[in-house]
């Protein structure tokens, strides 16, 4: 099993003059997809793998991100987004962001065309793929938070939840 974490495969943008790897300049660039390190990083592996008998991978993307648009985040009723307790802490991709499903798509359909050109069988567990409540106190794994509210309280899960249901999303 080949877990994609969170801030280490998508192409990072961020604005000319700064620091290039901080972590709060920059966010991932949904038109890139992947970037060429893991692009080459898994060529080769999927290599040497295949070299020492083995015969299927099974690729397992994140639903976390570091460094995602702040639309695309899992939220609170009060709109805060929910993170995890670790450092830094990361954040959820809604799954009814219609922005995120196309960008989750394109980056797994690229993950697993590798995986196919080496000669292995498209094998895939989309991680995560629900929605979170909010557990820690953002940054610190140990603290819980108070109430542990859930997550799903970003514009497209209320508006898809509206849409299907005819009512607002309530609170809880």
């Amino acid at each position: 099993n080949f877990y994609i974490g969170a801030s280490h495969f998508y192409d990072k943008k961020g604005q000319a003059g700064e620091i290039a790897c901080g972590v709060e300049q920059l966010t991932l660039d949904p038109e890139q997809g992947i970037n060429y390190a893991l692009k080459t990083w898994l060529t080769y592996y999927l290599r040497a793998m295949k070299a020492n008998g083995f015969n299927q991978l099974i690729v397992s993307i994140s639903m976390e991100c570091l460094q995602m648009p702040e639309d695309w985040k899992q939220r609170m009723y009060q709109g805060v987004a929910g993170q995890t307790g670790w450092q830094p802490a990361t954040a959820f991709y809604s799954p009814c962001n219609e922005e995120v499903r196309l960008y989750v798509r394109k980056i797994t359909k690229e993950i697993l065309d590798i995986v196919v050109a080496e000669g292995f069988p498209p094998l895939l567990q989309l991680g995560e793929s629900w929605f979170w409540w909010q557990e820690f106190l953002p940054g610190a794994v140990d603290v819980p938070y108070e109430g542990r509210p859930p997550c799903f309280y970003d514009a497209a899960t209320k508006a898809r939840f509206k849409k299907e249901l005819g009512y607002e999303l309530p609170v809880y």
